[in-house]
């Protein structure tokens, strides 16, 4: 079951990037446990992203996954992270008045008005 998941998890972050945003944020607010091999995956998007030029935050990760990640890769480039996602968004808004945010099955070219920070 693991395996699926982490697959799952790598697939749509793998989409996340594709649609080539200039910031990708991942609630993991609901998270409960993170496997060595999931922290990795969200550590290696990090390194994705930043070779992209994509702004990476993950936001609500609960407080012993935190400990362990950042103890396990000590000095490694982390993600931005947040302790809620409309602390990402207040964040990213502030970095500029142009930034457009995707809700969850959006790209950029199918959103509203209305979705445009």
């Amino acid at each position: 079951m693991q395996d699926r998941l982490l697959g799952e998890l790598h697939a749509a972050l793998d989409e996340g990037l594709a649609q080539d945003p200039a910031h990708l944020v991942v609630d993991l607010a609901q998270m409960t446990f993170c496997s060595v091999r999931g922290l990795d995956l969200l550590t290696q998007t990090h390194r994705n992203a930043t070779a992209e030029a994509t702004r990476y935050a993950v936001t609500g990760v609960p407080r012993h996954i935190n400990r362990v990640w950042t103890l396990g890769w000590g000095d490694a480039p982390l993600p931005s992270r947040y302790h809620s996602t409309a602390a990402a968004l207040t964040a990213i808004r502030a970095a500029g008045p142009d930034v457009q945010i995707c809700r969850p099955g959006q790209t950029v070219d199918n959103m509203s008005g209305s979705d445009v920070a």
